[in-house]
């Protein structure tokens, strides 16, 4: 076997773990690697030859493949493709021109990674961070009053502010108003 650039172009985009799309400068798609398959779940036949806005409209609109090749800078982003089957896709697309030898634009060069699991992980440490800040604000106002009806207050409120639970606060209202009618026996 004869090691051409084109022989190693293939292999590469071929074993490429991340999605590359090659798009004309009409937004058509050319090129597609078997990890952009797998990640739209089409065939390579089902996405050659179609505009990438007819693939998912949030991925890359022909406005934006326009102003990219008359701009000629690369573009950065994250969409988000809603699934046919199962959880949506967050990814991480970078874009830039292909270049002719006398810097014409040739074609456009897409390459996108599955970021939903950074995504997931990134909000359940942002919820985590907001419970600890919860609690230490909990800590800290009990330790700081002793009255028992500013602390379940306090709680209550931050059990909403967390839980966005209506009804808890309706079952501790019904157990405070309970309370003072007790406490009126006496």
């Amino acid at each position: 076997v004869d090691i051409t650039p084109a022989f190693a172009a293939a292999q590469i985009i071929d074993t490429m773990t991340d999605a590359l799309l090659v798009l004309d400068l009409g937004g058509v798609i050319r090129i597609v690697n078997r990890a952009t398959c797998g990640l739209l779940g089409k065939s390579e036949v089902e996405l050659v030859g179609k505009p990438i806005s007819a693939m998912n409209r949030t991925f890359f609109s022909f406005n934006e493949v326009d102003s990219l090749v008359r701009g000629g800078i690369d573009r950065d982003y994250e969409v988000t493709l809603p699934a046919e089957q199962g959880e949506a896709v967050t990814l991480s697309v970078s874009a830039s021109v292909m270049r002719g030898p006398s810097k014409e634009p040739l074609a456009i060069v897409c390459v996108a990674r599955d970021v939903t699991g950074r995504k997931v992980a990134e909000a359940q440490i942002q919820r985590h961070r907001e419970r600890e800040a919860a609690l230490h604000e909990i800590n800290l106002a009990t330790t700081s009053t002793l009255e028992l009806h500013t602390v379940l207050d306090m709680l209550l409120q931050k059990i909403q502010d967390l839980l966005a639970i209506t009804k808890l606060l309706t079952v501790f209202d019904t157990f405070e108003n309970e309370g003072e009618a007790l406490g009126s026996y006496n």
